[in-house]
């Protein structure tokens, strides 16, 4: 059977972290349609931020896809897999109880992207395993490594099963793309 968990896809609209969203909702692992936590300033703006659903992705062009991937996942981040040879691949469900799959959205405006839910005093950070956990440093000892980048320091997909990077709704798994001459 599958063990793999939802996760964004290589390239196209669906290569942006809130896919998991997306895929959650559409697949009715969720129960809600809106990512947001009670302790973020935008719950209160959240009949604005439903979630896109992936045929909705599949349709959009230019500045409605960028504002849907941006929105999706509302204020959580999430997994974006591992690389091995070049593949993007999606995490399996193992039990590991270090391994992130979501939590609180990283920040770009914070030091070492930390989220700016809870008024920047820590992230909650859901683990494979299923246990919740309240971080208040990054990286913390709680899970395998620095969870809003991989080991190479960049935000990213991770370099092998074991470097869980979780993404902001936008935040692409694979954000270089080298285009060949051939």
């Amino acid at each position: 059977t599958d063990t793999s968990i939802p996760g964004p896809e290589a390239d196209g609209p669906r290569a942006e972290a809130g896919e998991d969203a997306s895929m959650k909702v559409s697949n009715g692992f969720a129960k809600t349609k809106k990512f947001l936590c009670p302790a973020s300033i935008r719950s209160k703006d959240s009949a604005r931020l439903p979630t896109t659903l992936p045929d909705e992705l599949d349709r959009a062009t230019c500045y409605y896809l960028l504002a849907m991937q941006k929105a999706m996942g509302g204020d959580f981040g999430f997994n974006m897999g591992y690389t091995v040879g070049g593949k993007l691949l999606l995490p399996t469900n193992s039990g590991r109880e270090q391994y992130v799959l979501a939590g609180d959205a990283p920040s770009n405006s914070r030091p070492r992207r930390a989220s700016g839910n809870h008024a920047g005093r820590g992230q909650n950070m859901v683990f494979e395993d299923g246990h919740v956990q309240f971080l208040r440093e990054l990286p913390n000892t709680s899970a395998l490594d620095d969870p809003f980048h991989n080991r190479d320091g960049w935000v990213a997909s991770g370099v092998d099963r074991n470097d869980a990077v979780l993404g902001a709704s936008e935040d692409a798994p694979i954000p270089v793309r080298l285009i060949s001459n051939e």
